[in-house]
């Protein structure tokens, strides 16, 4: 894949306060878009879809000229329109300064700022954010670092999406903060509709590290799951998915290396999956 970046220049298990914080950042984005969007069932007016020109997680359109940005890898929040774009650098400003500008910007777009206010549909744990803290990392250059994650994973997932039918849209969701595709196996089967999840989790509860994922729904017994092609594995506890971690892809050095064990990974899951979910 020559849109392929290397990563590891930083040990996948020390992107995690890059992580945390990036996620927080995008709320600003998900808040916008519960604001302003007339809202769906599956909450995908508030996912976010990776720009690749702007290297940045984007909205969808709030007003028809009018989106809302992440740039991951110097943390900067944007708002693009038909015109131009304006740009605010979170790095060493507050959550206040941030309100703060985002509501007068939103202002010039006749947009109510107050309705930025209203709570969200779910919390994300506390942080020093909430206390006033401004964003920003002794080292951020791991905010880059994890803008290669996202990209690299953009690219192969729009690949697979392209490859599997009845594949949804490629989608960042910003409560748990992963960017994936949902391959339907039954389109019309209603909640006990057969899928497969392939996405890019930056790092969770369970791993600490971006890892890839290939999950089954319904899940499988876990009792007696079939081989994987290593490095990949089963998570077995809590939900059923193949999972590739980043400490096993950074291993390799070259990127060319890289993007091949990462696609050959999913393509080689999703054939094992399937095979599960047709009994």
């Amino acid at each position: 894949m020559s849109d392929w970046n290397a990563v590891g220049a930083i040990a996948p298990t020390q992107l995690t306060d890059a992580r945390l914080e990036a996620h927080h950042a995008v709320q600003w984005c998900a808040r916008a878009a519960r604001a302003y969007c007339a809202p769906v069932s599956d909450d995908s007016h508030t996912s976010l879809t990776w720009d690749s020109a702007a290297c940045a997680l984007i909205t969808q359109s709030i007003l028809t000229d009018l989106k809302l940005g992440v740039r991951l890898h110097d943390l900067t929040l944007l708002i693009q329109t038909g015109k131009d774009q304006k740009e605010f650098t979170l790095l060493g400003r507050s959550d206040s300064d941030t309100g703060d500008w985002l509501k007068t910007t939103l202002s010039e777009h006749e947009l109510d700022p107050k309705r930025l206010d209203a709570p969200g549909p779910y919390a994300l744990p506390r942080h020093a954010l909430n206390d006033g803290k401004p964003y920003g990392l002794p080292n951020n250059q791991a905010f880059e670092e994890l803008a290669y994650y996202y990209s690299n994973a953009a690219v192969l997932l729009e690949t697979v999406r392209h490859t599997q039918s009845n594949s949804s849209p490629v989608r960042c969701w910003p409560h748990h903060f992963d960017i994936a595709t949902l391959i339907s196996l039954d389109p019309d089967g209603g909640e006990a509709a057969r899928s497969i999840g392939v996405g890019l989790s930056p790092g969770d509860d369970t791993y600490s590290e971006p890892y890839f994922y290939i999950s089954p729904w319904p899940y499988p017994t876990t009792s007696n799951l079939p081989d994987l092609t290593a490095p990949a594995f089963w998570h077995r506890e809590g939900y059923t998915a193949a999972i590739l971690s980043s400490k096993d892809v950074v291993r390799v050095k070259d990127p060319a290396q890289q993007s091949d064990l990462v696609a050959s990974a999913i393509r080689n899951a999703i054939k094992i999956v399937r095979k599960l979910l047709d009994g």
